[in-house]
């Protein structure tokens, strides 16, 4: 009986692991903070809940229909020309008569910027003109 040839199996060499280098993470900017022992308690806003019969969020604040309008006007004119969602809620605070129409403006926002990173959101992208990465 003839011995089979034996296959000669070459080894594979070792593979080395990449380490894993650890980023350190950016360093951010310090955050401004108001310095509240500086400011008089008559002087803080306070939202007042005016009607709390009703199921409108402008209404239980005591914003009438067509100051709604307006304060929605000036929410989608602040998010639209700013590139920064802070930059919009400052632009947009500037309509605000009183504590109760900031608190709104500022829910406008985030709602129109949570309509905007929603994949359905297509129609208000078309409104507004662009999409919108930031923050």
């Amino acid at each position: 009986m003839a011995k089979k040839p034996v296959k000669k199996v070459a080894k594979k060499a070792p593979v080395k692991k990449k380490a894993v280098v650890k980023r350190k993470p950016k360093p951010r900017r310090p955050l401004q903070v108001m310095d509240l022992k500086e400011i008089e308690p008559k002087d803080y806003l306070k939202i007042v809940q005016i009607d709390d019969e009703t199921e409108s969020m402008a209404e239980a604040l005591g914003i009438t229909e067509d100051r709604h309008h307006e304060l929605v006007k000036a929410a989608v004119t602040a998010y639209k020309g700013t590139h920064k969602f802070s930059a919009a809620m400052e632009m947009a605070s500037m309509d605000a008569k009183h504590a109760n129409e900031l608190g709104y403006l500022v829910f406008l926002l985030g709602d129109i910027r949570a309509n905007m990173q929603n994949p359905m959101g297509g129609i208000l992208k078309m409104i507004l003109g662009r999409s919108r990465e930031d923050e």
